[in-house]
Formats: structure tokens, sequence, C-alpha cells
């Protein structure tokens, strides 16, 4: 599964599967993603 950005819709959850040698999308509807914090999260600059 991938989050797509939407310009300012916001984001949107895709899933991608390969099958047969093609790609096939899904998209599984709207969502958010928030930058990951703390220990196990991104380093801040």
């Amino acid at each position: 599964m991938v989050p797509v950005t939407v310009g300012e819709e916001g984001e949107r959850l895709l899933r991608v599967r390969r099958e047969a040698g093609h790609c096939e999308m899904e998209d599984l509807g709207p969502c958010r993603f928030v930058p990951l914090v703390g220990r196990e999260g991104y380093l801040e600059s």
C-alpha cells in the first residue's frame, strides 16, 4: 500500500498489485499520514 498526495485534497491510499506482468492499482480512499517522531522516527534537523 502506498500513500499518494493529491494536491490540496490531502492523501489517498492506493493498493498496488503486480499480476501476470502488469500492475493493478486500487484506490482505498482518503487517509492521513503523519511524520514519525521519537526514538524510532525521523531524525530531527
